[in-house]
């Protein structure tokens, strides 16, 4: 009987101890990698979120950028940290989606299973833009890189990323040529486009959305389904004549290492959800051209995570992107 009644009371402070432990999360500053340069999406995301989050109970979210890579060596470190909910990582389309999709060879490890999906955390319009030397509207951009085949280029962040597949795609099937210029970020492009290297880019909105405000940069197009209420006189893909298969959204989300304990997962899951739900977030949000989105569960968004790798690795074959590991 006593030893019957040791195992429960052993039984029931380790469950007090588990419970303890996910509500005091964060109980020190928590690590969040970010695979990209300052001012991107999933930098800009971060900040947002870690100073709502900073203002609560816990320790601090420090971002750490890491960019370059193709988000490779931040997710090859994330998935070797420890999984005591103390480093995360806020990743995107490019690094959690389509580098797995073409790039598997350079992980060492499986990303479906080795990296542990948490939540959406925020997705928005993307947007083809140019230096303000070209033409206004995407059927003179279409003429002009047929007449002068090779002559233009247009920017990526880096082999493979969703503004290099989409420009394979849309050159592929319209028999065009153009340069491409890879870099680390949109911040990096932008430069070319001023100093006349590289003439057009695909990126999220939210990325170049100051420069897109200001003119510094010519909008071309935004994705959805209507035009965005901050840019009433720029059209959409479609009312340019592209199908929604172009349309290729910066979708942005939470990662955590590999085996993380349920109850903490359930806490940073909790924890960020909230932060991306509240008003204050759906007003921060807004002023960059960005969406709130969470998921249900992290089971919800690994769904979501695996899927749109395997429908990014049948776009690249399609777009006929070669990849050499």
């Amino acid at each position: 009987m006593n030893t019957r009644l040791s195992r429960l009371a052993l039984a029931f402070t380790a469950l007090l101890a588990a419970e303890s432990h996910a509500q005091e999360w964060p109980s020190r500053p928590v690590r969040v990698i970010v695979p990209a340069l300052p001012s991107s999406g999933p930098d800009l995301t971060a900040r947002v979120l870690a100073e709502y989050i900073g203002k609560g109970p816990g320790s601090p979210l420090v971002i750490v950028n890491k960019a370059g890579g193709l988000g490779i060596p931040a997710l090859i470190e994330l998935n070797r940290a420890t999984p005591d909910g103390n480093s995360l990582l806020i990743g995107n389309i490019n690094t959690n989606g389509l580098a797995p999709a073409l790039h598997t060879k350079k992980y060492g490890f499986d990303v479906k299973s080795g990296i542990q999906p948490v939540t959406l955390l925020s997705d928005g319009p993307s947007a083809l833009i140019a230096s303000r030397a070209v033409p206004t509207t995407f059927r003179e951009s279409l003429d002009l890189w047929k007449v002068n085949p090779g002559k233009y280029a247009y920017f990526g962040a880096g082999i493979g990323a969703f503004g290099h597949v989409w420009f394979l795609k849309l050159l592929q099937q319209r028999g065009l040529n153009m340069l491409y210029v890879p870099v680390r970020g949109a911040t990096e492009g932008l430069q070319l486009l001023y100093d006349g290297s590289a003439h057009y880019a695909y990126v999220p909105a939210s990325a170049l959305i100051s420069q897109m405000r200001e003119g510094r940069v010519r909008t071309i197009f935004v994705t959805g389904a209507s035009r965005l209420p901050e840019f009433p006189d720029v059209p959409t893909h479609r009312e340019v004549g592209l199908t929604d298969d172009y349309e290729i959204n910066a979708w942005v989300g939470l990662f955590v290492p590999p085996n993380l304990r349920a109850d903490v997962l359930k806490t940073v899951h909790a924890t960020f959800t909230t932060a991306v739900s509240s008003a204050a977030i759906g007003e921060r949000y807004r002023k960059l051209s960005m969406v709130q989105k969470v998921s249900a569960s992290p089971g919800e968004f690994k769904r979501f995570v695996d899927s749109r790798i395997d429908d990014y690795r049948q776009v690249a074959e399609q777009a006929k992107l070669k990849i050499e590991e």
